[in-house]
């Protein structure tokens, strides 16, 4: 780890990133000596899309490049950024996925799309979460707990903590992977949780102003 961002060695050629407290987005583009970057209008939605088709509006929560010297940047405070990685044919995602980004399934529609577009295959990616809130923090009301339990009802999701509930969204998330035919060897998680990390990373639930910022590039 450096002062500034937390880094990745998924290969030679991939440059992944996560940045600390206190460094910007532009900072990081800077410091990285990068020309080209795309990050999206992020509405906690399931809308994923290549850089040659992004709409108009940039609205969305997730981008996917076959190209070089372009970065895919997302933001978040307590939400998964997650990096996609086809090691074979050099093919990159990043998504937003907060709980409803989850709830609408945005890691099986980022997969999908590059193995339609890209002909991925499932065995050669890798998936990278980054620092998120976690299962030991990530408590919500009866409303949101009902909205998950409908669509997973897998209770080891779940933990009842007086009249609200803890949910595992990375749990949620690398499951719906592991449907797909994602190897569990090639889901790297560094298993940081932003709220108790607070003094290194923006939390929403610590009202934090700034932003987290996850980039990847292929050189």
């Amino acid at each position: 780890m450096s002062e500034k961002y937390i880094t990745y060695n998924i290969d030679n050629n991939i440059e992944c990133y996560y940045t600390y407290k206190g460094y910007t987005l532009e900072n990081l583009i800077k410091d990285l000596n990068i020309d080209n970057y795309y990050i999206l209008k992020q509405i906690h939605s399931n809308k994923v899309f290549d850089i040659t088709n992004i709409p108009k509006n940039y609205e969305g929560d997730g981008l996917i490049t076959n190209k070089s010297n372009i970065a895919l940047v997302t933001k978040s405070k307590d939400c998964n950024s997650i990096f996609i990685i086809d090691t074979k044919n050099k093919i990159l995602g990043n998504i937003h996925s907060g709980w409803k980004g989850t709830l609408k399934s945005i890691i099986t529609i980022a997969i999908n799309q590059m193995k339609e577009k890209y002909n991925s295959v499932s065995k050669d990616i890798k998936i990278v979460f980054n620092p998120s809130i976690r299962e030991c923090c990530f408590e919500v009301d009866n409303d949101v707990y009902d909205l998950f339990i409908k669509k997973y009802k897998d209770k080891s999701y779940y933990q009842k903590v007086g009249n609200k509930y803890l949910i595992n969204l990375v749990k949620i998330i690398k499951d719906d992977a592991k449907k797909l035919g994602i190897k569990e060897e090639n889901i790297i998680d560094n298993n940081i949780c932003t709220l108790c990390n607070r003094k290194l990373f923006n939390s929403h639930r610590n009202n934090d102003i700034e932003l987290n910022y996850a980039l990847i590039i292929k050189r």
